[in-house]
């Protein structure tokens, strides 16, 4: 996908009689570009991809997509509407390095609107909240005004869509954090446009500190600005992150405290099954590593039909265990990207759209070769090349979300 249009919206949650009422209000669309990032920072142009494409907005499983002719809807008994607002202005237009096709695409000057405290009782790390879908979060997180409506900006389930997904899915791995902590998550192929800043411009990632006890984040990839390079940010006694420019290949050997017995990876969004075969080649030393230390990794996708088909055939030839099957994620995020037109079978990219984790090699399977090992590598390199330039020619779109 070349260029996009954005309609940008403020979503409302409007409680009445007969339930809640979704209601989204667009914007005049918006010419941008796009791009697609890699695991170590490298800028990648798909240019037999280039396309123009409209976006729409999402929110959650249980809601309805909006299309920019603002008609209404009905899904599940509940209604989304759409009317105007000037809330598009924010949208990148150049994205720079490290903002692509399904990631964080709003611009610099873009604020994101911060979270007020739990209106009841907030959830503990002993007292947990089950997370099963924006809807449910979103009622039980925010109050509604004196209308009885809950008022949310995209730019908000954008960002938050970041910590609710990787909650999400330790929820469901059912990990125990190790005693003593901290808990490492390290959130490999990171940029200082996308997952670093919504950990610099809000309070997104706090929400971790009512799921999990203590916690030491690591933003690791090329893509972390020099300048933020091993700088340490404390919100709480709980709570701190570390910013990391390189791969987590270099941090781990730098960083030898950092085991799978305390620490869990997570990629948002990487692109590295896109059929991109130097976007994949870069991350191979990294999934090596990561498969044959039996690191827990959870990764998300933008797609099913590119992303997602990519990296679980990248997977298996690793032979690697799939603790976590790959499956939609009830907290992709808000904005979707598509090619023109509303046909079933346009090409399209949402954030964290669909997640999967990775646990270590399959039963009875033989480990991969270490990243060292030259003729071993070799091979599987010659073997994942052909995969990537086959999967280019033969990707067909699903259907959007």
């Amino acid at each position: 996908m070349g260029k996009i249009s954005q309609a940008s919206a403020l979503i409302q949650l409007v409680q009445t009689s007969k339930g809640t009422v979704w209601i989204f209000k667009p914007d005049a669309l918006r010419k941008t570009k796009t791009s697609a990032k890699s695991s170590n920072g490298a800028l990648m142009q798909q240019a037999a991809k280039a396309s123009t494409a409209n976006t729409s907005q999402q929110a959650g499983e249980d809601g309805t997509r909006s299309q920019a002719q603002g008609s209404c809807k009905q899904h599940s008994g509940k209604k989304t509407k759409m009317e105007s607002t000037d809330a598009a202005r924010h949208f990148e237009d150049e994205p720079a390095a490290g903002l692509c096709v399904g990631t964080l695409r709003w611009d610099a000057s873009a604020r994101f609107p911060p979270l007020s405290a739990w209106p009841s009782v907030a959830p503990t790390p002993h007292r947990p909240f089950a997370l099963t879908d924006w809807r449910s979060y979103v009622e039980a997180r925010f109050e509604p005004d004196a209308h009885g409506t809950i008022r949310l900006d995209p730019l908000a389930l954008d960002g938050l869509s970041y910590p609710l997904s990787l909650l999400r899915a330790l929820q469901v791995l059912r990990l125990r954090p190790p005693s003593p902590g901290p808990l490492n998550l390290l959130v490999i192929g990171a940029s200082s446009k996308a997952e670093e800043r919504v950990w610099r411009e809000s309070n997104y990632w706090q929400e971790l500190q009512h799921f999990l006890p203590a916690t030491h984040l690591y933003f690791v990839g090329p893509e972390i600005s020099a300048d933020r390079h091993r700088v340490v940010d404390e919100r709480s006694a709980t709570l701190r992150a570390t910013s990391y420019k390189g791969t987590v290949g270099q941090l781990l050997e730098e960083e030898s405290h950092l085991t799978p017995a305390n620490s869990v990876v997570v990629g948002f969004n990487t692109g590295m099954g896109s059929g991109l075969w130097p976007l994949m080649k870069s991350w191979l030393p990294d999934l090596l590593l990561l498969v044959r230390s039996r690191f827990v990794a959870i990764f998300t996708c933008a797609n099913d039909w590119s992303d997602l088909r990519g990296e679980v055939e990248v997977f298996k030839t690793l032979h690697a265990h799939f603790a976590l099957k790959p499956q939609r994620n009830p907290f992709k995020a808000a904005t979707i990207v598509h090619e023109p037109g509303d046909g079933p079978r346009s090409e399209w990219s949402c954030s964290s759209c669909f997640v999967y984790a990775v646990h270590g090699c399959e039963d009875g399977g033989p480990m991969p070769p270490a990243p060292g090992s030259a003729s071993s590598v070799g091979a599987l390199r010659r073997k994942l090349k052909r995969f990537a330039q086959s999967h280019l020619q033969t990707q067909t779109p699903s259907p959007m979300p």
